[in-house]
């Protein structure tokens, strides 16, 4: 490895593992000022400097852990609850129709008990994908019928707050190599928050064709997003909101698009923002390879 830096001139990060024991390895060349008489840049040498990760790594598996198990063992009551008040409100309904504050309380805790499985899933998933533990099938597949699916999955909501979803359609079928279930999961995030961040107007999604890879993009009209905060979009847990210390109003884990992120990169895409305006809404855009990888 250091006749490997020295010949390429560059410094490298190793990871590397021995019987029960984690390290980070850092291989620097010496390279002799090009000012010096007769040095020229030549290199003179490597440092090395070791670091012993392995309480680091326990400490990452043992949180990944907690993440997986509490989670799994948080699903099924959270489901049981969510059931019991859906038969509640379906079941009571003229009861609670002349109890309008127990009616209320059933509501919410309806709403919020499907807010929490929400929550619960994102943190699977992000577990799931972070151990690489997720598996990806991935097939040539029409990203057309997709997006109209998802479109009509979110048109009630748009509709509630005078929205109008657009799936400009080519007029021939846009095939990409890609996971159905994992590409679905992403186009339904990134409606999804074109619909929660927009308060009125056209969210729009476009197929762009390239010669090894398809392009989706998602404009919305929502309140865009400072240049000065766009570096904490794909970060986990980090929402790019006016204030990275608070959550804001719509309940978001700050996971939904790191987890995209991660999905695309394992369908050998990537996941990215492409334009926004602050007051006149954000474009995102999933790449997907067209062929076989």
């Amino acid at each position: 490895m250091v006749h490997d830096v020295q010949t390429a001139r560059k410094p490298v990060t190793k990871h590397i593992s021995h019987h029960d024991k984690f390290y980070r390895c850092y291989f620097h060349p010496i390279i002799a000022n090009a000012s010096e008489p007769g040095a020229q840049g030549e290199v003179r040498g490597a440092v090395v400097i070791i670091e012993d990760t392995t309480e680091q790594k326990v400490l990452e598996r043992s949180r990944d852990e907690f993440f997986s198990i509490a989670s799994h063992e948080l699903r099924t009551p959270l489901t049981a609850l969510r059931g019991n008040a859906s038969m509640m409100l379906e079941m009571y309904k003229d009861e609670l129709e002349s109890k309008p504050d127990l009616a209320a309380i059933t509501a919410d805790m309806h709403e919020a008990a499907g807010r929490l499985i929400s929550i619960v899933n994102d943190f699977l998933d992000m577990s799931s994908l972070e151990q690489g533990h997720t598996s990806f099938s991935a097939a040539h597949i029409d990203l057309l019928p997709i997006a109209h699916k998802v479109a009509r999955d979110f048109e009630a909501s748009a509709t509630a707050k005078n929205i109008t979803i657009t799936v400009d359609d080519p007029g021939a079928p846009v095939y990409a190599w890609a996971d159905p279930s994992h590409t679905r999961q992403i186009f339904m995030k990134l409606i999804s928050n074109a619909v929660l961040f927009t308060k009125e107007g056209t969210i729009t999604v476009q197929f762009e064709h390239e010669a090894a890879h398809i392009t989706v993009l998602v404009t919305d009209a929502g309140r865009g997003i400072a240049e000065n905060k766009r570096h904490l979009l794909f970060r986990k847990l980090q929402q790019a909101s006016d204030d990275i210390l608070t959550r804001d109003s719509t309940h978001s884990t700050g996971l939904g698009l790191y987890i995209s992120s991660l999905l695309a990169q394992g369908m050998h895409g990537k996941l990215y923002l492409k334009d926004s305006v602050e007051g006149k809404g954000s474009t995102f855009a999933l790449e997907l390879p067209a062929e076989k990888q």
